[in-house]
């Protein structure tokens, strides 16, 4: 369990690393000119782990899982053996669990020997990572010109700065655990209050009694261990520096301010409850870090440790005749005429039209981007089906229907149309009150915004950046993806093996930690199948997970009403005072009929207003808008009753589907999902020249149905007749 765990931390942190390689920048350096990197992993990586003393299955996961994560085709292992030739049961699982190739029952310079030459049983390697004793690091540095090597690391060492509020007990531990691992080890504590200095080392013989290997810890630091006074903390940091140790530890006040002042270190440990031990084993970073001062150039293994970077540059005609010049005297500067000819042959040669540079390659992120489909309008789909306007029906959008609430009405009529001259109320006062005692929540949480779409976005740009992954339960509402790819962000999917088996939470969870995501989107009720997530399974899946997750109710409404559940009661807002990674997207769009006034709202944890109402838009609710959707808020009565005519006009048309003979999904939305018996896109067809539009999905685990929304009166009577004339 506990090296899962620590396989856990590890994968997480190191995925991130490779979220971020996977980005590649391009750059306009001239007209003509773009250039970038591209990051490949090597082919075959060699890892030591140290034995003799200890068995260090944490170094097996140290190096075999950024390796994974980097993409090396083969990993292996060289570790010493015991006297019996078996290599330690904890090493065996944890190289099982990180997925090592091979391993290699070989310690010291023979096994660093055998990685970078190769033997009759071993392939050479291209690069040898992890840390040994002074043996194994001297024998890195000599094969060094043969093949890569990560860093000089080892032997450990470690510097506490202390102040004298800091727990000598503390100190003297961080000491004792680093000086364990050897002889050679360094550990070395610094401050300037001297009665601190003299706590920590009359408690160094105290502790070291309750431990097994107290007694050689502390013959390393009466040989290798410091206690150095210095006139305060400054100072201190200088010795810090000049050390260059692998591991630091700030153990004073202001540790935060200070650490950024740290220049030369393998790790950092800022404050008394971060141990060094911790960073061994638990926090996810690497413990494969430079010592001997090798921490002034050299830096700690990553996945980026696992490949190389390769330039990429691409020229057109106009590019080259643009760098000639600057080719030409600079090659003759340096004597090298062919440099120079190479370019101006390219010149001098015609090459057709003028090229013109693309200006998408101007972009963060020029690659293809697929955009929402646009549904067609009413005029259109009346042209194509040869139909008035008005007997279209939109049984594809997922509106209300039944035309705008009396109260929205009466708000319309009643607006002074002086007002749209001016800007409305930026910080959305009256509307966020009006929200927030709806709610029941502080109208601080809430954040409005122009529909749901303007508030994904807000959320993606918020938690994404390029390369980092969100992962998408899918078939979903299709913005959540189109966003994140705007914003260079990796999509994971994880698609329905059938449209009625919405995906386990714990499913969702496990890709979002082993894909390192920084975002998880939930839609409950989810468009387009109509089923939702109880309570219990949202709090399951965002309790502890290093992620936001961002629950979509923009049918809850419907939802509690088909139920008959407290208004509310369902919705994750609920889990929100105790998972402040928990975020709520609604809207009025559905649930009040305003899905042209576009008004949506997110509601956040009380930790998140903060930040929430500084980046959100200050004047994209037009002052319209607000109005009547303040006029909504307070006829919620006359709301519910219009969502109740819909669920009946919805279990109406459910039953004539199921009448029918098609396969349908059982619904708390507004629409419901069917499987016709003829071909889906015939029916999508026969419907249209009829005058009503449903939703087909063409791809996935979808393929194949529809989606048609409940309308009422006159609508509803079109669509449920020209459904019997296209399915009987």
């Amino acid at each position: 369990i506990a090296l899962n765990d620590a396989a856990a931390s590890i994968g997480r942190y190191h995925a991130e690393q490779r979220n971020a390689l996977r980005q590649e920048r391009r750059v306009r350096t001239a007209p003509g000119v773009t250039a970038w990197r591209r990051w490949q992993p090597i082919s075959r990586a060699g890892g030591y782990v140290p034995g003799g003393r200890a068995a260090y299955a944490s170094s097996v996961l140290m190096l075999a899982i950024p390796a994974r994560l980097a993409g090396v085709d083969e990993l292996i292992i060289a570790t010493p053996p015991g006297p019996d030739g078996s290599i330690a049961p904890s090493v065996l699982v944890a190289a099982r669990i990180a997925g090592v190739d091979r391993i290699l029952r070989a310690g010291g310079a023979q096994a660093i020997a055998a990685l970078a030459y190769g033997t009759e049983s071993v392939p050479a390697v291209d690069k040898i990572f992890g840390a040994g004793n002074a043996w194994v690091t001297a024998a890195k540095r000599a094969v060094s010109s043969r093949v890569a090597i990560d860093l000089p690391a080892g032997p450990s060492e470690c510097i506490v700065l202390a102040d004298g509020a800091a727990d000598a007990e503390f100190i003297a531990l961080d000491l004792l655990a680093q000086s364990e691992h050897g002889p050679d080890s360094v550990a070395i504590v610094v401050s300037g209050d001297a009665l601190l200095l003299d706590a920590v080392e009359a408690a160094l013989p105290r502790l070291a009694a309750d431990l097994a290997t107290g007694a050689r810890a502390l013959e390393t630091l009466r040989n290798h261990g410091a206690a150095v006074l210095v006139a305060d903390l400054p100072t201190g940091l200088e010795v810090i520096n000049a050390v260059a140790a692998e591991h630091v530890s700030l153990q004073c006040a202001g540790a935060d301010a200070l650490a950024a002042e740290v220049r030369h270190a393998g790790a950092v440990f800022i404050g008394p409850w971060s141990p060094i031990a911790a960073g061994d084993y638990a926090t996810g970073t690497n413990h494969v870090l430079p010592t001997g001062s090798a921490a002034r150039a050299w830096s700690g293994v990553g996945v980026e440790s696992f490949g190389r970077w390769t330039e990429v540059q691409r020229l057109s005609p106009s590019g080259a005749l643009h760098i000639s010049p600057t080719v030409a005297a600079i090659a003759a500067a340096e004597g090298l005429p062919a440099h120079a000819a190479s370019v101006r042959a390219r010149v001098d040669r015609p090459a057709g039209a003028i090229d013109v540079d693309d200006p998408i390659d101007l972009f963060r992120s020029p690659e293809p981007v697929i955009p929402y489909p646009a549904e067609p309008s009413d005029e259109e789909l009346a042209t194509r089906s040869g139909v008035a306007v008005d007997a279209v029906v939109r049984a594809d959008m997922n509106t209300l229907g039944g035309g705008p609430l009396p109260a929205v009405a009466g708000a319309l009529e009643g607006f002074d149309a002086r007002r749209t001259t001016e800007y409305g109320d930026l910080a959305y006062v009256r509307l966020r009150a009006a929200l927030g005692e709806r709610l029941g929540v502080d109208p601080r949480r809430v954040v409005p915004g122009a529909g749901a779409d303007e508030l994904i976005r807000l959320v993606t740009t918020q938690a994404l950046g390029a390369g980092d992954a969100v992962v998408i339960p899918t078939p979903t509402f299709a913005m959540f993806a189109v966003e994140a790819r705007l914003a260079g962000a990796r999509v994971v999917d994880l698609p329905r093996s059938a449209p009625a088996c919405r995906q386990r939470v714990g499913e969702i969870r496990a890709l979002a930690e082993r894909e390192a995501a920084r975002l998880v989107w939930i839609c409950s009720p989810n468009n387009p199948t109509g089923d939702a997530y109880p309570l219990e399974e949202t709090r399951m899946l965002a309790a502890g997970l290093p992620a936001l997750v961002c629950v979509d109710e923009v049918y809850l409404e419907f939802g509690e009403d088909s139920i008959g559940a407290t208004p509310g009661s369902t919705s994750a807002i609920n889990l929100q005072d105790e998972l402040a990674n928990v975020l709520v997207l609604r809207s009025l769009s559905k649930s009040h009929g305003m899905a042209g006034a576009r008004v949506g709202y997110l509601v956040v944890p009380d930790q998140l207003a903060e930040r929430f109402d500084g980046v959100r838009l200050p004047l994209s609710v037009a002052s319209t808008s607000e109005a009547i959707a303040l006029a909504a808020l307070a006829d919620e009565p006359g709301a519910r009753d219009r969502r109740r005519a819909v669920i009946g006009a919805r279990d109406r048309l459910s039953s004539l589907l199921n009448e029918m003979g098609c396969d349908v999904l059982p619904s708390v939305t507004n629409s419901v999902v069917f499987r016709p018996l003829i071909e889906a896109a015939a029916a999508d067809a026969a419907l249209l020249s009829r005058g009503v539009a449903v939703r087909r999905f063409d791809t996935g685990p979808m393929a194949g149905w529809l989606r048609a929304t409940a309308r009422l009166e006159p609508e509803e009577s079109r669509l449920l007749s020209a459904l019997k004339e296209v399915l009987s």
